[in-house]
């Protein structure tokens, strides 16, 4: 028996080789999700000043919205399939998607049921109690809380993504069935952010869910650095510069007796001296020293420096 194959053999072998490149050609190509998620690790300083953004920018955003002290906590991010991703939630949860321009990618907010649900008794004055999920939509009421709850989260996302200057965000699709959104493809890589969101009476959980080439764009090109203890400082003297405060300056007062200032009626006259130094507050507080004077007919202060005060 010969060992070499036959002519006919070879030409069916290389038939069915170039048949099987074609097939996997065609079909789904393979991802290592452990190549992604070295790649997302080495971006969690940038990712970690968003979570400390994000999270303090909602939590004052809904203690205007609830009147409430509200905790809002990073739990962790998972790198998925946006197929496996979709499969884990139950029905109802509010999935409203996003388009951002100019870099046409998507981001997707997911708010589940129990904080919908606990949003509704918190504004309707309810005690907070547990509401239990039987797979329905949400009503009227529960759709257009849900759309007060989302659009606090916007401010908040706008607020504290400093990532996203100049980014229009376009809602591209909104729903209540998990197994109906197409946003993404099931195959496609995406990275769920996870916040818990807490308050008396209530609690949920919040999901950013972003594909892996949105991550890639906002982060991986470096341009995000952290900041520095300095940096800040600066930033909160540059702010200090616009506060307002009131400044006075106290021209002169008066003791009188309790019995004289009750008699005291309209058009009476109280005597007082004028002082040439006088004391300038700012906000109530003493702050300086300064001269009387006149300035374009008007009564103006001199500022005197510590060392002329003597």
């Amino acid at each position: 028996m010969s060992d070499l194959l036959s002519e006919d053999e070879v030409d069916a072998l290389l038939t069915d080789a170039e048949d099987g490149a074609a097939a996997d050609a065609d079909g789904p190509l393979p991802c290592d999700l452990s190549l992604i998620n070295q790649r997302f690790s080495g971006w969690r300083k940038q990712l970690s000043l968003v979570d400390e953004n994000l999270t303090r920018c909602l939590s004052q955003r809904l203690l205007g919205l609830l009147h409430k002290r509200t905790r809002v906590a990073v739990e962790g991010v998972q790198t998925l399939r946006f197929g496996d991703y979709i499969d884990s939630l139950e029905l109802p949860t509010g999935l409203s998607s996003f388009r951002l321009e100019p870099a046409g990618s998507i981001l997707m907010i997911a708010m589940d049921a129990s904080l919908v649900y606990s949003l509704v008794e918190s504004l309707f004055g309810g005690p907070g109690r547990r509401v239990a999920i039987n797979s329905r939509g949400f009503s009227a009421t529960e759709q257009r809380v849900l759309q007060l709850g989302l659009d606090t989260i916007l401010e908040a996302v706008r607020k504290g993504w400093r990532q996203l200057e100049g980014q229009t965000l376009n809602l591209c699709e909104s729903e209540h069935n998990p197994q109906a959104s197409n946003v993404f493809d099931a195959d496609d890589v995406v990275m769920i952010r996870r916040y818990s969101i807490s308050y008396d009476g209530g609690s949920g959980e919040l999901c950013m869910v972003m594909c892996s080439n949105l991550v890639e764009a906002l982060f991986g090109s470096g341009h995000v650095e952290p900041e520095h203890p300095g940096d800040r400082r600066e930033l909160l003297r540059a702010r200090a510069r616009d506060f307002n405060a009131t400044v006075a300056g106290v021209v002169s007062g008066v003791e009188l007796p309790l019995r004289q200032l009750l008699q005291l009626s309209r058009g009476d006259v109280i005597p007082i001296g004028s002082p040439e130094i006088v004391d300038v507050t700012v906000n109530g507080v003493k702050k300086f020293t300064a001269r009387v004077g006149e300035i374009d007919k008007r009564v103006g202060l001199s500022i005197i420096h510590p060392e002329e005060e003597s």
